[in-house]
């Protein structure tokens, strides 16, 4: 199966990051965020259009959606009407060239949650926003103390946490970036047992990350902050 669709799973971590270095806070950023995977997509199918020129397509392109110039589940027509932040002709040209020269990688995109991962590079996990502003970091060998690596005086409300933010809006982020991401993202909400959560509440999550095309929901946890935890951050 490697051999033959040579998928891929190029990841992200950091996007917490990306943010606050620009001075934006999740809660209000799914456009600028969409606008981002978008880049990213481009530059990754391009690439992979790169390698199948220098050493050929994957043996099973043949009769793909790929082969009939579809990205992502969007052909011309898609871009045609729908609107994008890269040119259009760009668009059309990398779709054109795909059907002629094929694509190295079957698949490209997927999004762990790297937790572990992010730790070791200096970065906040996947792209969701952090839990919390400053946590310890439990091991084997002891624990270490941990915040996300551009908290300052000037970017200390961008960091939002996620515990404190309507998890819809966490659902409509990530369906932002799926809209660009081929295979599946590790999306984890948080429900506030305290707030009187019903499992009418969790269902309507699902739901929606349902309708608006979520390919994973990987965890749904369950917390219960106390009333003044909320404000956590703002006690020093």
């Amino acid at each position: 199966h490697n051999n033959e669709y040579r998928i891929l799973g190029v990841g992200s971590m950091g996007l917490a990051d990306w943010l606050v270095k620009r001075k934006l806070t999740y809660a209000k950023s799914a456009e600028k965020v969409s606008e981002l995977y978008e880049k990213i997509a481009y530059s990754g199918v391009k690439a992979s259009i790169d390698l199948a020129e220098e050493k050929g397509a994957y043996p099973k392109f043949a009769g793909s959606e790929w082969s009939k110039g579809i990205v992502f589940g969007k052909d011309k027509e898609w871009f045609t009407n729908n609107q994008t932040f890269i040119d259009k002709e760009d668009w059309y040209k990398l779709l054109e060239r795909l059907q002629k020269t094929g694509i190295r990688n079957g698949g490209i995109f997927a999004i762990a949650p790297n937790t572990s991962t992010s730790l070791l590079m200096g970065a906040t996990a996947s792209i969701l926003p952090v839990f919390s502003k400053f946590f310890v970091d439990k091991a084997s060998k002891g624990s270490v103390p941990v915040s996300p690596p551009f908290l300052a005086a000037d970017t200390f409300w961008y960091y939002q946490e996620n515990k404190n933010i309507d998890q819809q809006i966490i659902v409509e982020t990530v369906s932002q970036i799926q809209k660009w991401t081929d295979q599946g993202i590790s999306m984890e909400l948080y429900i506030n047992l305290n707030n009187g959560i019903k499992a009418k509440d969790i269902y309507n999550l699902y739901l929606s990350a349902w309708k608006k095309k979520c390919k994973t929901v990987y965890y749904i946890r369950s917390i219960a902050l106390k009333v003044d935890d909320s404000c956590i951050s703002c006690a020093n």
